[in-house]
This record gives structure tokens, sequence and C-alpha cells, in this order.
């Protein structure tokens, strides 16, 4: 059998034991903190992916609608206006504006540069250019029209 003093310190101890069991407040609060700033970053992680997947969309508008002005000027005669005129070889550097499109909210400019290769009097480069958002975005795209 057990001395009453030796029954007293273990249970004292078992009490003092249970009452450390549980989490401080300043244990809790840093749990808190610490959660709080991996809740952040992935809320900011996410906001930056619908920002990127929001100008990827933008971009591949963009070079679709360069690659239809490209292949609608592929098709058209080597002396259209479109493609600078009759003057061959041309003077100058013609630019030429097309209408604005727009797409889901967002307008579109389009351009074309239609130049005369140097020293070949039936080749000309022409560079299509789209602009988005007061001109702080583009694509660009060139190729070569033959007589």
């Amino acid at each position: 059998m057990m001395a009453p003093h030796a029954q007293n310190d273990l249970h004292k101890s078992d009490v003092a034991g249970a009452l450390n069991k549980g989490f401080t407040l300043i244990e809790l609060l840093v749990a808190v903190l610490v959660f709080s700033i991996g809740i952040i970053g992935v809320a900011k992680m996410q906001s930056e992916a619908i920002r990127g997947n929001s100008f990827a969309m933008q971009m591949t508008r963009a070079n679709n609608i360069a690659e239809d002005v490209a292949e609608y000027l592929k098709v058209l005669p080597f002396i259209s206006t479109s493609l600078g005129g009759a003057a061959i070889p041309l003077p100058a550097d013609v630019t030429i504006a097309a209408n604005d499109v727009t797409s889901s909210g967002i307008t579109y400019e389009r351009e074309w540069i239609v130049r005369q290769v140097a020293g070949k009097d039936n080749l000309r480069s022409v560079s299509v250019e789209i602009w988005w958002q007061n001109r702080e975005h583009s694509v660009a795209l060139m190729f070569y029209k033959r007589q």
C-alpha cells in the first residue's frame, strides 16, 4: 500500500499534467497567423493564375485575328489596293488600317504594312499587326506576297 503522502504527490502530478495538455492563447494565435499567411498565399496565387489565363486568351484571340487577316491578304491579287496597289515597285511603304474587332469586350485594332522587297519588283513583305488595350499589347506576323 502507498503512503498517503505519495498518493497526494501522484494526484498533484496528474492534475498538473491535465492542465498542461491544452493550447495556450499565444500558441493558438501563432497557429492562426501561420494558417492565414498560407491562405493569403494561395489566394494570391489563384488570382495570378486567373490573370495569366485571361492574358493568354487575349493573346490567342489576337493571334487568330492576325492569322485571319493574313489569310485574307494572301488570296488577294498582287496589285490589290489592300496590298499597296498597282505600282511596281512600290514607291514607299503602305500602311492600311482595317476596322477594329471586338471580342469578349476587348477591342483589337488591325493594321498591316506592305513593303517592297529591295531589288525584287515581284516580291512584297506584309506585316500584320494587332493591338489591344490602348496599344499596350500586340501580336505581329509577317509573310511575303509574290506576283
